[in-house]
């Protein structure tokens, strides 16, 4: 089954907010750091983790701790601008604006896809956060821990005053939700189509106190060459994934595959080991990116899918989309447990009068049980 990969520091950045709160770290956490690091010899040249084992770090510490509000605290720890060039990109933007830029430009220097969207609009505009993740704690963790990060952000460029109108999560109220009212602001949605952070969009205008944009203009130029380093590395990734994307129906086996790239199997093969993947890794990617769209366009049969993506049959195609999804190829397409559809151009209007309100049940975004 295909998976997100993140980067060494990912895991870095939790095993030093851990440390910071003397909560008990797993031995194991601590030595697939070291491994993955010792794969290179730089941090770009590092082999990169599987986002299940960072999950999976998140539910330890979670558990270790006792406390369910560990996202809050993570997304609040220092350690989280320890490394990286993300945060001095973030610290020296002139603008909210900018600051969004490069979260969604720079988030594959530290894992493989952005997990925030932005749609700009009047009067109010809207970042869409899609976090990593499979099970509810792990979704809910990693969302605080984006959240909480944004909030901060946004309340240093208002001077206090965030100019956030609406905060909503896809899931009920949790066990901690009293400290979400410190922890976020405006209007608090639970069980919210979508995870959003809805603000005044005259902050985008604004910027942090003390950036600096000759140190901006600097550290992005560095961030640059290392994203450039970083698509050196997995150009051959991605040859294969343009490749496999141009003859899914034709069931490719590897050693055709290599062929068309004209390269060695074993070559190949060594190549994606290299990368921390493996050649039916990428294959059950691809294949699910492509039957998601298909399913999505809704102009197909269940079983045109399968074969135009490639499984053997109906019953296969439906296990592998059951296992990397949760829902059946049915459920994806439509129906009454199907998941959320990609975002709409809608952004959500200004809140109410009460401090939270609930979205009717028909609406919500389906949260991993």
């Amino acid at each position: 089954m295909a998976v997100m990969k993140v980067a060494p520091v990912a895991f870095q950045v939790v095993l030093d907010a851990a440390d910071l709160q003397h909560w008990p770290v797993p031995a194991w956490a601590r030595q697939r750091l070291a491994e993955a690091r010792a794969a290179g010899s730089s941090e770009a040249e590092a082999q990169w983790l599987d986002a299940t084992e960072l999950e999976r770090l998140y539910l330890a510490l979670m558990q270790g701790s006792g406390r369910p509000d560990l996202g809050l605290l993570l997304g609040a720890s220092p350690a989280v601008v320890r490394y990286g060039v993300l945060p001095s990109l973030i610290m020296n933007a002139p603008d909210l604006r900018r600051i969004i830029e490069v979260i969604t430009r720079y988030a594959v220097l530290t894992q493989e896809r952005s997990e925030l969207q932005f749609e700009p609009s009047l009067p109010c505009s809207a970042v869409y956060i899609d976090p990593l993740g499979r099970t509810a704690e792990g979704l809910r963790c990693r969302l605080e821990f984006i959240l909480v990060g944004l909030t901060m952000i946004w309340r240093l460029a208002g001077g206090g005053r965030s100019g956030i109108v609406r905060t909503c999560f896809p899931y009920p109220r949790p066990d901690h939700v009293g400290a979400y009212a410190e922890a976020f602001d405006g209007e608090l949605v639970f069980d919210a189509p979508r995870a959003a952070l809805v603000f005044d969009t005259q902050m985008l205008e604004r910027g942090l106190p003390g950036a600096d944009p000759v140190l901006f203009e600097a550290v992005r130029l560095r961030a640059d060459m290392t994203m450039a380093e970083l698509r050196a590395r997995q150009s051959c990734v991605q040859t294969l994934i343009q490749t496999l994307e141009a003859c899914l129906h034709e069931r490719p086996r590897m050693a055709d595959i290599a062929a068309r790239m004209q390269l060695h199997e074993r070559t190949l093969r060594r190549q994606l080991h290299e990368h921390g993947v493996t050649y039916n890794e990428v294959l059950a990617r691809v294949q699910l990116a492509r039957a998601q769209s298909l399913l999505c366009q809704g102009e197909m049969s269940i079983q045109a899918v399968a074969q135009a993506t490639g499984y053997l049959n109906v019953s296969a195609f439906h296990r592998a989309f059951l296992r990397s999804t949760g829902r059946t190829p049915g459920q994806w397409r439509g129906g009454p447990d199907a998941p959320v559809r990609p975002v709409s151009a809608a952004v959500p209007t200004p809140p109410g009068s009460g401090p939270t309100r609930r979205v009717p049940a028909a609406d919500r975004q389906k949260w991993p049980a």
